[in-house]
């Protein structure tokens, strides 16, 4: 085995010539504990390349801040902290390459060759930055767009430094690579553990905001290059116009938002071709308030407007601070569009702890002009998904469809069946379709009811029972004229109008049994057994009402102007962002 001329040194002996510019010495400590690195690393990963990458990346790290390193005793502990919180760092960021480039294109270089402060951030990203210029992408096996992305990368976070005072950014270079702890910073630069945390809170969300800054005045600059236009506020009298009584407030906006485009379309249509008429989705342990709102609300909201002739885009992340900028951006691309079209946008939590409506831009001002059901006022562009609950969600529409009434019939029956047979995907914990009766009624046995969660849950089902057979009588009147195959398909409307008018008194008796709020006494076993009967009956109503559709289905199957309709996206494109 090759010796080197330190292989009987101690690691503190080591680190102070490291620290003292000795490069051998330094690659002695590599030998020495690259493996443990690897394994550190390895068993958060369990990826090896990644891995690999990620013990490169750890290296530099603690190659370019060695001089940070106050006790020299500690270099192995120190070592793994770094090793480790890159490895976290990247799996929490999607792995590899998804938000984060891996630096393995990188070399270590010569302590003797460094002319910068290894404290001063600007002369670290600009040695990095010169270093992928001049070797980076004439290395064998390196790919030339990786390295872009990394110069890109480091110039972008340079570019945002300017934006901290000085002490902020001395206590943010010692953080940026992840390997001092604030107790080591305070020791570092003669501060208190408090002021440290408190200093990298505020250098990251003055960092953060930069960032959001910089994000949206690029995408303004795109629009006035491409000349589009830089204001625009539609007319808000029909937005504003009163609510017709209902549970969910949502269904109400997006009814007055189609009704920009559709003046005459009802609530009832607009619930039911989004299918809020036909959902039961019920929590398998208690029936808790839950349980009408685990669905996938994507699949619906998609498919639904799809089905009325409108393409939507939509963004949404959950639980984040702050906002990504490239998020932000994009929903601002979204709502932007939508209204470009003539159409509002929809947006969580716009103005207060609801949903609110986007109906206008001012790219000039950098503010929205939005609606819900307390405010009528401005909001900053940048103030997307940062309120109470850190979270986002965005839809707007993209463009609009010719969809023929047969289609739209079709589409509307088969995502009906899809949820009633069992079809539709739902949360873990969670039933629908015909088989939340079922869960329902087990709960039931188990006495575990949640009273008032209950009472909620079948308040907001009779409504939409009630809204399911006033659709399918509205959508049954064009059908009952012509030829006898459109004949037929209203008769079917009608008929299964009739049996969700029957599912409706039934969830009405079960108003009375669990009045709202309180929700009456569901484990009582009487009133538990008289709770099962009606929910019995609701399931034997609503199945023959789905057996009417699954009739429609196969009536309209072969008609060849509605077996050309735009097929049910089970899959639609997803937006989470975790």
């Amino acid at each position: 085995m090759f010796e080197t001329r330190f292989y009987k040194e101690s690691d503190e002996t080591l680190t102070v010539l490291a620290r003292n510019g000795d490069r051998e010495a330094f690659d002695e400590l590599v030998v020495r504990h690259r493996m443990k690195a690897f394994t550190w690393a390895r068993k958060i990963t369990r990826n090896h390349h990644l891995t690999e990458d990620i013990v490169q990346d750890a290296l530099l790290r603690a190659f370019l801040h060695l001089g940070s390193l106050t006790d020299v005793a500690r270099f192995l502990p120190w070592l793994r902290r770094i090793v480790t919180n890159q490895a976290l760092m990247r799996m929490r960021r999607g792995g590899p390459f998804k938000k984060e480039l891996p630096l393995s294109g990188y070399s270590l270089p010569s302590l003797r060759q460094r002319d910068f402060d290894v404290h001063d951030m600007d002369a670290i990203m600009h040695y990095l930055s010169e270093r992928l210029r001049q070797n980076g992408c004439d290395k064998e096996g390196t790919n030339p767009q990786l390295n872009l992305e990394r110069r890109e990368f480091i110039d972008m976070i340079r570019s945002l430094l300017p934006c901290l005072t000085e002490r902020e950014r001395r206590v943010f270079e010692a953080r940026f690579f992840e390997e001092c702890s604030p107790q080591e910073i305070a020791q570092l630069y003669g501060l208190t553990t408090s002021n440290v945390y408190k200093l990298i809170s505020r250098s990251r969300h003055k960092i953060a905001q930069e960032r959001m800054v910089v994000a949206i005045s690029n995408h303004i600059l795109r629009r006035k290059e491409d000349k589009n236009a830089m204001t625009i506020i539609l007319d808000k009298r029909t937005l504003m116009e009163p609510y017709q009584p209902s549970v969910l407030t949502f269904n109400n906006l997006l009814h007055h938002a189609l009704m920009l485009d559709k003046p005459d379309i009802s609530l009832a249509c607009t619930e039911g071709y989004l299918m809020f008429a036909f959902n039961i989705n019920i929590e398998q342990d208690s029936v808790d308030m839950s349980s009408t709102n685990m669905v996938d609300r994507n699949y619906l909201l998609y498919n639904g407007l799809l089905s009325l002739g409108y393409k939507t885009e939509y963004a949404e992340a959950f639980d984040f601070d702050p906002p990504h900028p490239d998020l932000t951006v994009q929903a601002i691309k979204i709502v932007q569009q939508s209204i470009d079209l003539g159409m509002p946008a929809f947006v969580w939590e716009l103005i207060n702890q609801e949903f609110g409506l986007i109906y206008g831009y001012d790219d000039e001002t950098r503010q929205f002009y939005g609606i819900d059901s307390k405010s009528d006022t401005t909001i900053p562009y940048d103030r997307l998904g940062t309120l109470q609950t850190k979270s986002l969600f965005v839809l707007g529409f993209a463009d609009k469809l010719d969809v023929k009434r047969e289609q739209q019939v079709l589409r509307m029956c088969k995502m009906v069946i899809r949820h009633a047979r069992g079809g539709e995907a739902t949360f873990t914990g969670y039933a629908n379709g015909l088989q939340g009766y079922d869960a329902w009624i087990d709960v039931f046995n188990r006495k575990s009811v949640d009273p008032l969660g209950q009472a909620y849950t079948i308040t907001v089902i009779r409504e939409a029972r009630g809204q399911a057979a006033k659709f399918l009588r509205e959508i049954a009147k064009p059908w009952l004229s012509g030829e006898p195959w459109e004949l037929e398909v209203g008769r079917l409307l009608l008929e299964a109008s009739e049996q969700y008018d029957v599912v409706n008194q039934q969830f009405s008796m079960l108003t009375e049994l669990f009045p709202a709020p309180t929700g009456g006494e569901p484990n009582n076993p009487e009133i538990a057994k008289k709770g099962i009967t009606i929910v019995q009956g609701a399931k034997a109503s609503e199945e023959a009402a789905v057996e009417k559709l699954e009739r429609i289905i196969e009536l309209l199957e072969q008609v060849p102007s509605a077996s050309k309709y735009l097929p049910v996206i089970t899959d639609p494109p997803r937006a989470y962002v975790m």
